[in-house]
């Protein structure tokens, strides 16, 4: 995923025409929330058979499973028609203007019609987790990188498609995980796409969005504070947007590896928490706290030491340079916050715990976030957007500690 987003960036970045960086940034929020609603079922899904592993009910697992990969189809194609119909609005909503309108509509097009795709790849990579097959998970992820990296300069400069070359390579290469995803799914134990399966029934629906949906609205908020953020930086001009959106993958070098460390403690969590093996459970989250936070703060100091190169490595422009390197070091100072906040929603999610996830999820980017960018935005203007996520991040933190305390509070505390 790292490999993907990084690539999918400086193929974007090499054309060295800014409007165009812009208008795929502006569109990244589309993305997030296609992301985001994969969640309801890869999250949810997997949480749930995570729990239902440690206490072996092999057939609840297998018709969860199912039950959430066609469920993700069937609200991929429903979403897909939505954005479509709301296309011209939703552009204006998210800030295009005369010189990213193209770029942005064009890569807007080619991901919407992939949503069922990019929902649905989302669903088995998770839950292949879930089942304990991390590695054919990663292969997926890879086949798909790989494939859409091939395909990049193809579309973009090949056949001259630029932004919607992009978009079209990404969703082939969803399509190409997805497939990879179904080829393991034959040697897994405990989950199955057979339509057989399938029950479409409440009870099955609530459990899964019990945990699915306060995980869908984290990258629906993200979603949210990308498109606030882009508004509120868009009257210092495309360049500053532009170098945003590639500080923002430079930190994203940091953020997935703090992701990928916290989601695999997620089947550890949840299985052990099933299985009422709370001594396991104790350590095991000693371990990932212990390790997320220093990996957080190795990541932050060499993010931060090394920034103008990694901002060159995208644009050799002197002026996005200067602005993304000022950018990227004000957002790894909440790193280390951050890692705690992924660390404490997994454990909610593994834990059945949905409450605590909606208001964590809820309070990063939105009733925190969004009082605070406008306050600081107010006080010191451009400055103040910069400090606005991590001081974020630094109250967060705090407020998920006190959550989870309360949470596991006669259990391992």
């Amino acid at each position: 995923m790292l490999l993907y987003n990084l690539a999918d960036t400086w193929f974007i970045a090499s054309t060295g025409n800014t409007d165009i960086v812009a208008g795929v940034a502006l569109i990244s929020p589309v993305f997030m929330i296609l992301i985001a609603l994969g969640d309801i079922f890869g999250v949810g899904g997997s949480s749930l058979i995570s729990r239902l592993m440690g206490s072996n009910q092999k057939k609840s697992t297998k018709q969860i499973s199912a039950f959430c990969l066609y469920g993700a189809l069937l609200l991929g194609n429903i979403f897909a028609i939505f954005l479509l119909l709301i296309k011209n609005p939703f552009l204006t909503l998210l800030g295009t203007n005369n010189a990213t309108y193209s770029h942005a509509s064009n890569y807007y097009t080619y991901i919407v019609l992939g949503a069922p795709i990019i929902l649905a790849c989302n669903t088995p990579m998770n839950l292949l987790r879930a089942e304990g097959m991390a590695k054919a998970s990663m292969i997926g992820s890879i086949t798909g990188s790989v494939v859409n990296i091939i395909l990049d300069p193809i579309f973009i400069f090949v056949l001259n498609k630029g932004a919607a070359g992009a978009a079209i390579a990404t969703v082939i290469g969803n399509t190409c995980s997805l497939l990879v995803y179904f080829i393991f799914y034959r040697k897994a134990e405990w989950i199955t796409i057979s339509p057989k399966c399938v029950h479409f029934n409440w009870t099955d629906i609530k459990l899964v969005s019990a945990i699915g949906i306060p995980a869908a609205l984290n990258n629906l908020m993200n979603s949210f504070a990308m498109t606030i953020t882009n508004r509120f930086l868009s009257p210092y001009g495309n360049d500053i947007i532009a170098a945003w959106s590639i500080a923002g993958k430079c930190t994203m070098i940091c953020t997935m590896l703090l992701v990928s460390f916290s989601f695999s403690s997620l089947p550890l969590i949840g299985y052990n928490y099933g299985k009422e093996n709370f001594t396991r459970l104790k350590n095991i989250l000693k371990f990932v706290y212990t390790f997320e936070f220093c990996s957080a703060l190795l990541c932050a100091i060499i993010l931060a030491i090394f920034a103008p190169n990694l901002i060159s490595v995208f644009m050799e422009d002197t002026s996005i340079i200067s602005a993304g390197t000022q950018i990227l070091r004000y957002q790894v100072l909440g790193i280390g916050f951050s890692a705690i906040i992924l660390i404490s929603t997994c454990v909610f999610q593994a834990t059945g715990d949905g409450r605590a996830t909606l208001i964590a999820t809820l309070s990063r980017q939105g009733l925190i976030f969004i009082p605070i960018l406008i306050t600081m935005s107010h006080l010191w203007g451009y400055t103040g957007i910069l400090c606005a996520q991590p001081l974020t991040d630094f109250l967060t933190a705090t407020l998920v500690v006190i959550l989870l305390l309360k949470s596991l509070k006669g259990k391992l505390i």
